[in-house]
């Protein structure tokens, strides 16, 4: 992206796969924002992270994400 090469690349070999209604998809509404679930609830990455990793305090680890999205992402 914009230049730069991949820092890692993941190879996923899928050993089975179940095939569902083409309809499915459409009848979900994933791609519409408005039917998505209420995700107010939910930790942010940097919190869960810092749940994880113990050393760190939220409101850092929050920091350090959104400045890593805003200046490494690509």
């Amino acid at each position: 992206m914009q230049g730069k090469p991949a820092r890692a690349v993941l190879e996923v070999t899928a050993r089975e796969v179940f095939f569902h209604c083409g309809k499915s998809l459409i009848r979900s509404r994933l791609w519409e924002p408005a039917q998505w679930p209420d995700r107010s609830g939910l930790a942010g990455l940097g919190a869960a992270l810092a749940d994880q990793i113990k050393t760190i305090d939220t409101a850092t680890a929050e920091a350090m994400v959104a400045e890593s999205i805003a200046k490494r992402l690509y």
